[in-house]
């Protein structure tokens, strides 16, 4: 049995399982931020968990974005994550993700990984 999400069948599209449209490049998932959710410093969400991933790969290409620990809630190095993008997107530095920070930050992951714009490898 394979260890993939995937089968081998799914893989190469001879399984009904999955539709084939599934397995082809689409657009990216937008994940909608309710514009009255604001989540604050000691709060769990599972946006932090997305936004924690996010700036995880952000490091790659800037490193004023610290890795941080995927674990869901707004720690220390979170917040200091979001307030440095709010700095440099000219808002109000609270450390806290509203929908404002959420798109910004949204946008500035997909202007990186859309255009493959990451450092070289070597």
């Amino acid at each position: 049995m394979s260890d993939s999400f995937l089968s081998d069948s799914c893989k190469e599209g001879t399984s009904s399982l999955v539709p084939q449209e599934l397995l082809q490049p689409s657009e990216p998932c937008i994940v909608h931020f309710p514009a009255s959710l604001k989540i604050c410093a000691g709060q769990s969400h599972p946006h932090i968990r997305l936004a924690q991933a996010m700036f995880q790969a952000l490091h790659a290409f800037s490193p004023d974005f610290k890795p941080v620990p995927v674990s869901g809630t707004i720690d220390g190095e979170t917040a200091e994550n979001l307030r440095r993008l709010q700095k440099c997107s000219l808002m109000p530095e609270t450390g806290e993700l509203d929908k404002q920070t959420w798109n910004r930050l949204s946008r500035l992951y997909r202007a990186v990984f859309d255009r493959n714009y990451l450092p070289s490898q070597g």
